[in-house]
């Protein structure tokens, strides 16, 4: 009897061990996975569409409000007169529309062109004041005649990246070179007796020039931008000619067909500073130009 029992233990001891032999593995429990963080170069690729490879831009710019500023006086001599508004003073038309044009190419780190062209001319007008070009040399006595002209003329090459941007805004910081080209001339007739004077200028200057540009899109089709380019110090102390720009935009765009095609209005702004002692002719001592606008342009980009 006892020998019965003792192998009816055994017997359910055994089929204990063999249930526990043939169970299953467990599975080793998982690390909980950490979020992935966002690179600050980088935030929302995901959601970012692709830049366009390429983009141009071109319109016109309508100047409701342009001052000019010139001292006339050439380079090492006594300085002549200083004609605070020359749209007042010598009949510079202070409305005028001109052209530009804007292009990049690439996709994070892209290159780009932009050229503004700005030219004016006045009449002859009757002047009330003499006009002394410094030195000794008068261009006319009050009631002669006085004319003036002026072309300002910018081209900027340069690099531009997106350091920043997702699927509703856009950081972008440039930089690069500006090339401006002067073309002033002043123009005086004597009457008593007959005689003709004139001064002028006209030379390029190439400086370096950095900016940037914020974009937000509210919405798919709409882009509120603001794009600033400047140059603000005097480029004469490291053996660069002394001017001082700066020039903003600030406007949106709004998508007319898929993407590739829109149409831009922007509110401009320009301040040139240029002393141009050293510029070709030297009969300009410095020029100013401050000029508000309103930009109306189409752009196309894939």
């Amino acid at each position: 009897m006892r020998s019965f029992r003792l192998a009816a233990l055994l017997l359910v001891l055994a089929q204990a061990a063999l249930a526990q032999d043939t169970k299953p593995p467990e599975q080793p429990k998982k690390a909980p996975e950490e979020p992935k963080k966002s690179s600050w170069l980088l935030a929302d690729e995901e959601e970012a569409p692709d830049p366009p490879i390429v983009k141009a831009e071109a319109g016109l710019i309508a100047w409701p409000y342009l001052r000019t500023e010139i001292l006339l006086g050439r380079k090492g001599g006594p300085r002549g007169q200083q004609i605070d508004d020359a749209e007042d003073q010598l009949d510079l038309p202070d409305r005028w529309v001109s052209p530009f044009v804007l292009a990049t190419a690439g996709t994070t780190i892209r290159g780009g062109l932009y050229a503004l062209d700005l030219e004016r001319e006045s009449h002859f007008r009757r002047t009330d004041t003499t006009v002394d070009a410094g030195g000794g040399r008068l261009l006319a006595h009050p009631g002669d005649y006085a004319q003036c002209s002026l072309r300002y003329s910018q081209l900027d090459l340069y690099a531009q990246w997106d350091i920043i941007y997702g699927a509703r805004y856009r950081l972008t910081v440039l930089g690069g070179a500006r090339f401006i080209h002067i073309a002033t001339r002043l123009q005086g007739i004597q009457t008593e007796p007959i005689d003709v004077q004139s001064v002028s200028v006209s030379d390029l200057l190439a400086s370096p020039i950095v900016g940037g540009e914020v974009d937000l899109i509210p919405v798919s089709f709409l882009t509120v931008y603001v794009n600033i380019r400047f140059i603000d110090w005097a480029w004469k102390e490291i053996h660069l000619r002394e001017q001082h720009t700066f020039e903003m935009r600030f406007g949106v765009k709004v998508d007319v067909y898929e993407d590739m095609v829109s149409l831009a209005l922007d509110f401009r702004f320009i301040n040139m500073f240029v002393n141009a002692t050293e510029l070709t002719g030297g009969n300009f001592a410095q020029i100013e130009l401050e000029a508000g606008g309103l930009g109306f342009s189409v752009v196309v980009q894939y």
